[in-house]
């Protein structure tokens, strides 16, 4: 017990002790959320930044156009010569076994 005969201890003696903070604390704050906001907005908008799904999305879309450009004159060239009966005089280069013998 405390000398005026109170524990000193209890709830009801201590008073709450809020953090101080300099005054130009919180406008500095909300300056440097502010910036990170903007930061964010323009690289996202301008600066050519993406999120990962994003980025995903774009390589696969890449990847198809690239199969795609690779594959198509030898599709057209398969179908031609096929189409035009030829199979008796089939090139070595359509059957790689064939290449070496």
């Amino acid at each position: 017990m405390g000398p005026e005969g109170e524990n000193a201890f209890s709830l009801d003696n201590r008073k709450a002790k809020v953090m101080e903070f300099p005054s130009e604390t919180k406008p500095a704050l909300w300056g440097a959320a502010g910036g990170a906001i903007l930061l964010a907005i323009v690289g996202f908008t301008w600066g050519g930044w993406m999120t990962t799904s994003s980025a995903n999305k774009l390589a696969d879309q890449r990847a198809d156009t690239a199969v795609v450009a690779i594959l198509t004159p030898i599709c057209v060239d398969k179908f031609q010569f096929y189409r035009e009966g030829r199979l008796g005089d089939t090139p070595r280069s359509y059957f790689p076994r064939l290449r070496a013998g």
